[in-house]
């Protein structure tokens, strides 16, 4: 299915899915946008009621939808997933949870892989081991449920059905909606080119959206949406024009935005972004190559001569960000804190400390990790340890070998370029914390495996 092009139905049985209702495509993708409105909204007005009755709306639609759909979803959710509260209490695991339920009574006869079972088995076991007595029973739930969904969307999932083209639809809709969000909390887009113009301290896109990622959140959202929309352009020989010039504005803005965020994890991204596209331009994609960048040149120019005052006042501020302490900032500071604790521990090295019980190790002795390792990889082995990462390397050569089986078509190096962005940003960010982290992983190695087949 081609961008932008909406099938009428889902032809699928009640029987084999477990369907209550059979929405068309282009209902979930609405329902899903509008949901994101509503998180976004809530977000601006701090509303408890609203927030609660906006989480109890999804979880309805959960129950009446399907897995792929809830996949869908929650791709696009995970900028707002501090936002699914019931009062006080975040309630996103009960969307995994009904999604779980769901993938499992609808794949009753399933045959799981053993050693993936051991290795799910081992991943609860020792999370269970080591928060058990150090966080809160709904912390270690919701980390639980994090961990269980992954497994069963791994060994049940029918990765068959999974379009690149609704998962980039998805994310670029909430993506355009956490943008707008925190447009308006500034005003206007003019506004803030002003305070970029005036002020002498550094001055980050996004930075006050805390709800959404914050300064953290921006760049890798912005850096995802140009990798997909650019593997797409290449890999699609026969695109309309308005989905061209959709793609290419799309692109634009995504670049945009990411430029403002003043990140050098946005920089390390467009590096990796840039070096791919080099790379992939051989071939039958050699043409498309070499527009992509031919546009990306010509666009920075006339860009640079349009706003020169404003793009010299962000290129200067982002130059003291890089030359502060070295490059890396406090993370620096934060990765040489953690090996030393590995050090003094070596146990951690093999079983990990636990996904949330490290950082409060950091809070408790005042380390510097006391606010996450800043390091997918570093937290990953604080967190789980390396027999806890092979178990994940593991069940991922499980998804792998799914969609290797089900697509059967050779990945293209471009085809990866969403996944590769995203191992590049863990050198400086994301956690086994956060729900993104797991739902990332499995979304992108889906997009490599699926987008070849597209074309």
């Amino acid at each position: 299915m081609k961008m932008g092009t909406i099938q009428n139905y889902i032809k699928t049985s009640k029987k084999q899915n477990n369907d209550i209702i059979y929405f068309p495509l282009s209902i979930h993708l609405f329902i899903h946008t509008f949901l994101y409105i509503l998180l976004a909204i809530v977000s601006l007005n701090n509303s408890v009621i609203a927030t609660s009755i906006i989480s109890l709306i999804i979880i309805i639609y959960f129950l009446v939808s399907k897995p792929n759909e809830h996949f869908y979803f929650i791709l696009g959710f995970v900028p707002f997933e501090n936002l699914a509260r019931v009062g006080e209490v975040n309630v996103f695991f009960l969307f995994l949870l009904i999604s779980l339920g769901k993938l499992i009574i609808s794949n009753k006869e399933a045959k799981y892989n053993v050693i993936g079972i051991i290795g799910f088995m081992y991943l609860v076991g020792i999370e269970v081991f080591n928060e058990i007595n150090n966080i809160s029973m709904g912390e270690l739930i919701n980390v639980l449920i994090i961990i269980l969904y992954f497994f069963f969307f791994i060994a049940l999932s029918n990765v068959k059905f999974y379009d690149v083209s609704r998962m980039i639809q998805n994310y670029i809709a909430s993506y355009l909606v956490v943008i707008v969000q925190v447009i308006v909390s500034y005003g206007s887009l003019n506004n803030f080119m002003m305070l970029v113009a005036s002020e002498s301290e550094i001055t980050r896109f996004g930075e006050e959206a805390t709800n959404l990622g914050g300064a953290m959140g921006l760049p890798i959202y912005s850096a995802i949406v140009v990798s997909m929309v650019t593997s797409y352009y290449v890999l699609n020989s026969c695109l309309k024009p308005f989905i061209r010039g959709l793609i290419i504005l799309i692109g634009l803005t995504a670049s945009l935005i990411g430029i403002l965020t003043i990140s050098r994890s946005f920089l390390m991204m467009m590096i990796a972004y840039l070096l791919i596209i080099v790379l992939s331009g051989s071939g039958f994609y050699k043409k498309k190559i070499i527009k992509v960048l031919s546009l990306i040149f010509a666009i920075s120019l006339v860009m640079y001569f349009m706003y020169s005052d404003i793009i010299n006042n962000l290129i200067t501020k982002f130059l003291i960000r890089v030359n502060y302490d070295s490059g890396v900032g406090i993370r620096g500071e934060i990765w040489g804190s953690c090996f030393v604790y590995l050090k003094e521990h070596p146990i951690g090295y093999i079983f990990g400390y636990g996904i949330r019980s490290y950082v409060n190790i950091g809070l408790i002795n005042n380390l510097e990790f006391k606010a996450l390792a800043h390091n997918l990889y570093l937290d990953s082995i604080m967190s789980i340890g390396l027999v806890g990462v092979a178990c994940i390397f593991y069940l991922l050569s499980i998804f792998r070998a799914k969609l290797k089986n089900t697509f059967n078509t050779p990945v293209k190096l471009i085809s990866s370029m969403p996944l590769i962005v995203f191992l590049v940003f863990g050198f400086s960010g994301l956690s086994l914390n956060y729900l993104k982290t797991w739902i990332y992983v499995l979304a992108f190695i889906a997009f490599t495996y699926a987008l070849p087949k597209k074309q």
